[in-house]
């Protein structure tokens, strides 16, 4: 037996359910190749072709149409399969990939009405095929965006069941063992005496082992005397194996069948079965009084295992039914029923639960209890889309076959990258579809005072030239499937406040200016305190905490602040510091000696007076960056540079410096943060405690990360038995932790020990609840002392707190590190413990070979290194927190030159732009114009942007340095209208007069955008004649097309009128001359051009005519006042 492949393959399907090599085979009804199947042009025409003349395991690729069977034998099935394929429909006929086809547009519809006479009447459908599809041999199957539809089995026998798909291996004597898969097809207006859907046929020697899905299908108005679905297995061999089958419907809708005897599933069942019925919408369907949804007949093989389960189904049963009824009871059976919604198909409140229930549309009403009501632990790996292949949200899952999509953008937000700029970003589902029309004004205004963007075709978009510290609307306009455009979403976001400090500054001391800055630290806190979106930009100098007290540190209290320190004082942006000169020339000082007395080093002389602590941080998200932290003196006490109150949700540490600052607890005590840490460009050097140095934990409710990328950790000087960090997990949560490019040296544990005692500790009583990743890093000559010995450990990381658990996860690599004693497995590749050879500032030297591109790229997270030079300098990055022999990193964004420019519409009203037409003459210091990155927020435009548009061009040079400015697109249409006319006759008859409309004389008027209107010189008429009336025809943009058109005024009342129809032009064509030949008196005979300018008026009845040109004349002929108008050619 296959089956355990085949259960495997069929859990598993996504869109193909097997492992053959794939080759694609082409069906197209009218395809007028070579009829080979080898592309559209030369497709296979029928089924049946591609059934037998494809490989097995082919890919079948059906262009719409309806394909049916012999008009003139019922018997003969539409598709007989012994090959294992996948049929695939929805096509053109044009596709090259199976990505670009559309069930929804191209149906490709496999019928049984040959005759094409379907009719909901019994006799008119008598002549329809028996069975759509009929299985012969063992196959793997996929049917995928096919209708099967009108198979009428009302015979005798076989012929009588399985009107959409019949099983039927006894024919040809063998056991079937077949896996099959209907996903996104519908299935409707069948109909049998048994089994409408499927049949599975077997013998007491032959038996099918059959696997069916139905996923993501349409199972609606079928109908059957005695049952509409049911797995029939007749077998009772008591000798043979047995295998389980799978029969799974999921996210189905199986809506408006009917049976007219029993139940809708009726599962005949003399074999072990697993039935699941996952995400269904089982609703409005027609069944016997009192029988139930889904009858049971488990036989009398009560050894087997058989279950029927089902899960987040929406199901409506009608009074005096069940859901399920199990006519034998046997011991094994393991029906489960589970997180589904039930309702009265009576019950007016159906409204409540679907969109128009009543008009048989089941999806989900906006506020129905369906939604989000679902488990996904019931879900199959292959049901990711719903029945109208939708994606499934799988975390806030939908009770029944559709999920509900919101015309609502998700996550939508406004953050604040600087002073003057808002980044708006947002998810959409596959209900809502791009280009997107954003409207930014400020809070209290009118949208109509706004300023709108259109054209935005994705997420995030950001606005410039704002105003700080000021509060904006967002509006954003879009298509929805469901609805024409919404402006019902709305985001509001903050600019945020920029406040300098230069301590001196000799303005007005109010912050806004380098000029005007507040010349303390502590003053511009107190005047941001509660505004939760701030910047401060701090100038070179030492700003202590409140020189009265000890005990006093810097309070931050506002959510979001961004502190960046290291200015000269005249910067006008982040982009303008030098990052190189942070730690040096440009330091921005957090200093704890208020007395200015300190001596580097020295943590007893003059430090009773020094601040406890630098910072008190009691709020989330705050970042600080470009600061030198010294002086902090907590004796008696622990963090004595940035302490944190409980529960606070991050910190980001950039370009700082922590330096000659004393603890007698824990240096950097952070056990209170509830969801990331992280470190970037950071020096730790010079600091002493009597505890350990870093300990980082998670709380005992919530996880945390910890990201440390180009930190220097050096000459530290601690006691504790667990060394200098410590990553700790919390009794419940977890602790993730990457280390990239580190520089760990030189650092000292007074904790004195005969043990190989480590620089880091990880302790986990599982695996998975702590992890450490090094990567790129350095250890190197860290030390213990061993009584009065000092000690170099060969150790760096260990856990000699392992009756806190010993299970954790640490992988190291490209690193130089000695784990000698490590006392947990450590999965290491690419280590040395050789000498990295560093020089007295950890720089790496010329005899670092070690350390030098002995790094990987991939694990690199930041564009400098530690000093401010590139991190790459090479092709390869190398380990450590510094370059060797690396530039100084470019951190000058390019000099932007832009241009307005016209961009016209084309044909087709579309124009578009390229950031290379808006260029003019962009450069950069460092990064050659040719490879500088430009862009452009909006590229495309059509005939809704005619006028002018705001774009931001941007540009970025190779060292990740970026700015951006506006230009505008003035989008003009200048295509003419294209315009037919055609010539006409009026009868004139008894009315005085006769009236026209442009559209009596216009056969076409196209634009590229719209025609906004169509006018006439002269649409009223009095006397018979021939007349050229002037068209006009203007588009939405005021282009203009003139044409012309003949009209023809007669008066056909009279008898002399029908007589005058009998006249005739001889010769026609003519050359010299004509005559008018007839029995009336002529009074006129006039000759116009197609222009209708008069060319010649006589009273006789032969014209010459020789003295014009070869070409097409309007004659008109005058008697008693009546006129009639032929049409005469001039060879």
């Amino acid at each position: 037996m296959k089956k355990l492949l085949l259960v495997v393959l069929f859990v598993l399907a996504g869109t193909a359910v097997n492992l053959h090599a794939q080759s694609t085979y082409y069906v197209k009804q009218d395809a007028t190749g070579t009829a080979d199947g080898s592309s559209w042009a030369n497709a296979y025409t029928t089924l049946q072709q591609a059934e037998d003349n494809a490989p097995d395991g082919a890919d079948i690729w059906v262009a719409a149409g309806t394909y049916i069977g012999d008009a003139y034998n019922r018997g003969v099935r539409i598709l007989e399969i012994s090959n294992s394929h996948n049929w695939y429909g929805g096509f053109s006929g044009s596709e090259t990939q199976l990505s670009q086809r559309n069930p929804e547009t191209n149906v490709t519809i496999i019928s049984g009405d040959a005759l094409g006479n379907g009719s909901a009447d019994a006799a008119a459908v008598a002549d329809n095929a028996y069975h759509l599809v009929c299985v012969n041999a063992t196959a793997d199957i996929l049917f995928d965006g096919i209708t099967f539809e009108e198979a009428h089995a009302n015979g005798g026998g076989i012929n009588a069941k399985g009107g959409v798909l019949l099983f039927r291996g006894v024919d040809n004597s063998v056991e079937l063992n077949n896996n099959v898969v209907f996903n996104n097809c519908t299935i409707e207006k069948n109909y049998a005496n048994n089994d409408a859907l499927y049949y599975i046929q077997e013998s007491m020697y032959y038996y099918a082992s059959v696997d069916l899905q139905f996923n993501a299908c349409r199972i609606v108005n079928n109908r059957s005397y005695y049952l509409f679905q049911e797995i029939y297995d007749s077998w009772d061999n008591s000798y043979a194996s047995y295998d389980t089958k799978h029969i799974y419907f999921t996210s189905c809708l199986i809506a408006e069948n009917t049976s007219s005897t029993r139940g809708i599933f009726e599962l005949d069942l003399a074999l072990p079965c697993d039935i699941r019925f996952i995400n269904n919408t089982i609703v409005n369907n027609s069944f016997s009084t009192y029988y139930d949804l889904i009858t049971c007949d488990w036989g009398t093989m009560s050894t087997f295992q058989n279950s029927v389960q089902l899960y987040n189904n929406i199901i409506s049963i009608p009074l005096n039914s069940s859901l399920i009824n199990n006519e034998t009871a046997i011991p094994n059976n393991a029906n489960t029923i589970g997180n589904h919604m039930y309702f009265d198909a009576n019950n007016e409140s159906n409204s409540s639960i679907f969109e128009d229930y009543d008009n048989g549309d089941y999806h989900l009403a906006a506020n129905s209890p369906a939604i989000s009501a679902a488990s996904n632990a019931y879900l199959l790996t292959n049901m990711s889309t719903d029945a109208d292949n939708n994606p499934r949200e799988i975390s806030s899952l939908d009770i029944g076959a559709y999920e509900y999509l919101s015309c609502d953008l998700d996550n939508l937000e406004a953050t604040s990258g600087n002073a003057t700029s808002l980044t708006v970003s947002w998810e959409a589902n596959t209900s809502i579809s791009g280009p997107y029309s954003l409207t930014i004004v400020e809070a209290g205004e009118s949208i109509a005072n706004g300023t709108t963007i259109t054209g935005v075709t994705s997420s995030p978009y950001t606005f410039t030239g704002l105003e700080q510290n000021t509060t904006y609307n967002i509006y954003i306009e879009y298509s929805c499937s469901d609805l024409t455009t919404t402006t019902n979403n709305m985001v509001q976001g903050t600019t945020a406040a920029f406040i300098y400090v230069d301590a001196n500054a000799t303005g007005a001391n109010d912050g806004s200016s380098w000029t005007d800055a507040y010349t303390t630290l502590d003053a511009a806190l107190t005047a941001v305190s509660g505004n939760n979106n701030t910047v401060l930009y701090v100038a070179k100098g030492t700003y202590t905490p409140d020189a009265t007290s000890t005990t006093v540190p810097f309070t931050i209290a506002s959510d979001n602040l961004r502190i960046y320190g290291g200015f000269e004082g005249t910067e006008t942006s982040l982009s303008d510091r030098d990052d190189s000169l942070v730690f040096t020339t440009n330091a921005t000082i957090i200093s704890g000696d208020l007395s200015g007395n300190d001596t580097t080093g020295d943590f007893t002389t003059n430090r009773v007076d020094n601040s406890a602590r630098l910072i008190e941080l009691n709020a989330d998200n705050v970042t600080l960056n470009g600061l030198v932290f010294s002086g902090g003196h907590a004796n008696g006490s622990n963090n004595p540079v940035i302490n944190t109150a409980s529960a606070i949700t991050s910190l980001t540490l950039q370009y700082c410096k922590i330096t000659d600052n004393y603890a007698t607890g824990v240096f950097i005590d952070w056990r209170n943060f509830t969801e990331s840490i992280e470190m970037e460009n950071v020096l730790i050097d010079g600091n002493k405690t009597t505890n350990g140095v870093v300990l980082f934990q998670s709380s005992n409710t919530n996880d945390i990360t910890v990201s440390l990328a180009n930190i220097q950790f050096t000459n530290n000087t601690y006691n504790a038995d667990w060394g200098a960090i410590w990553f700790r997990r919390g009794n419940t949560s977890k602790i993730h932790t990457t280390i990239s490019n580190g520089t760990f040296a030189d650092n000292l544990n007074m904790y004195s020990s005969s043990n190989d005692y480590n620089l880091i500790t990880q302790s986990s009583s599982a695996a998975a609840d702590n992890i450490l990743i090094i990567r790129n890093s350095i250890f190197w000559n860290n030390q213990y002392t061993n009584g009065s010995s000092v000690v170099t450990s060969t150790t760096a990381v260990s856990n000699p707190k392992s009756n806190e658990g010993n299970s954790q996860q640490f992988t190291v690599s490209n690193s130089i590190i000695s784990l000698t004693n490590t006392n947990f497995t450590a999965n290491t590749s690419d280590i040395t413990s050789n000498n990295p050879n560093l020089d007295a500032a950890y720089m790496p030297t010329s005899a670092s070979a070690d350390v030098i591109d002995m790094g990987l790229n991939s694990y690199n997270t930041t564009t400098q290194d530690l000093a401010g030079n590139s991190r790459i300098s090479n092709t390869t990055i190398d380990l450590g927190a510094y370059e060797y022999n690396a530039a100084p990193a470019d951190v000058n964004a390019p000099t932007l030159a832009v241009q307005n420019i016209t961009a016209y519409l084309d044909a087709n009203g579309q124009v578009s732009i390229t950031a290379q037409d808006i260029d003019n003459g962009t450069t950069d210091n460092t990064t050659a114009t040719a490879d500088l990155t430009l862009a452009l927020d909006i590229t495309s435009f059509d005939c809704s942007n005619v006028g002018t548009n705001s774009v931001t061009f941007s540009a970025t040079d190779e060292a990740g340095n970026t700015d951006s400015t506006t230009a505008t697109v003035t989008v003009v249409d200048n295509s003419l209208p294209t315009v037919t006319t055609q010539d006409i006759t009026l009868d004139l008859g008894t009315d005085t007069s006769v009236t026209i409309t442009p559209q009596d004389v216009i056969v076409t008027a196209t634009d590229n955008c719209s025609v906004s209107n169509m006018t006439l010189d002269t649409d009223t008429f009095t006397t018979i004649g021939v007349y050229t009336v002037t068209v006009t025809v203007t588009d939405a943009n005021n282009n203009q097309t003139i044409v012309s058109a003949i009209v023809t005024v007669e008066d056909t009342m009279s008898t002399v009128s029908e007589e005058l129809e009998t006249l005739k032009l001889y010769p026609n064509p003519a050359s010299t001359f004509f005559t008018v030949k007839g029995n009336l008196i002529l009074e006129q005979i006039q000759l116009f051009n197609t222009q209708g300018q008069l060319l010649l008026t006589t009273s006789e009845n032969k014209v010459d005519v020789s003295n014009l040109s070869s070409g097409i004349y309007m004659v008109q002929i005058t008697s008693e006042g009546k006129s009639v108008t032929k049409k005469l050619l001039l060879k």
